[in-house]
């Protein structure tokens, strides 16, 4: 199913994807590490397509902890 999703999204730059959801994800204690790895994929690709508002409004300074750990999002 997630081919299909990156197939999809990939290609187009235009399809925005829900930063605060997949953050909420990624942050969640209770997340499965398969979960977390595949949030920050697509992360990654709503932060690209994110206005500079948008990604900090969407990134608290609470997360910020959680995220420098990951060398991609730091």
């Amino acid at each position: 199913m997630l081919s299909h999703v990156n197939k999809r999204v990939r290609g187009h730059d235009q399809i925005k994807l829900p930063l605060d959801a997949l953050l909420d994800l990624y942050l969640t204690d209770a997340s499965a590490p398969l979960v977390k790895n595949f949030a920050i994929v697509y992360i990654e690709m709503a932060m690209e397509r994110s206005t500079e508002d948008q990604q900090a409004a969407a990134v608290s300074m609470d997360s910020w902890p959680c995220l420098l750990l990951h060398p991609c999002l730091a």
